[in-house]
């Protein structure tokens, strides 16, 4: 079965590779590289450092996407005024139809650690709450952190 798969991907792998760009044939490989574990020619030139190196990266921007969205996460089920006490005053307050507020804070964010992200960036956080001051929901715009 195994064999008959690997044939199949390799006749396909050729048909497709006529008359293909490289993305294309690139996205041939990986395929064919993924389903039968032999590397294809855009595996055996690349270094395993390159490719490690590029993959920490990816998994870096991950984690910290994730820290992020976690860090407001953990306003949610919480006390508007325990937000207001860590981060102070809101910018703007807007009372909702439902009962509930949306809290707006805004506050400018440098990175140093990124040479494209060292201008100044206006992060706007908006937190809503239900009519007893429970925050319900977040978003952000523009925020590193």
């Amino acid at each position: 079965m195994k064999n008959i798969f690997i044939s199949i991907a390799i006749i396909a792998s050729l048909l497709i590779l006529s008359g293909c760009s490289q993305k294309h044939i690139d996205a041939v490989s990986d395929i064919t590289y993924i389903l039968t574990g032999v590397p294809g020619p855009k595996h055996k030139n690349q270094g395993s450092v390159g490719s490690n190196t590029q993959t920490k990266v990816m998994l870096e921007k991950e984690r910290e996407a994730n820290e992020f969205k976690n860090r407001r996460l953990a306003w949610v089920g919480k006390s508007i005024d325990d937000l207001i006490m860590q981060r102070g005053s809101p910018w703007g307050v807007h009372k909702r139809t439902d009962g509930g507020s949306q809290y707006t804070f805004k506050k400018t964010q440098n990175s140093s650690n990124d040479p494209y992200l060292n201008n100044p960036r206006l992060c706007v956080d908006n937190f809503i709450t239900d009519k007893k001051g429970i925050i319900k929901d977040w978003s952000s715009s523009n925020c590193l952190y």
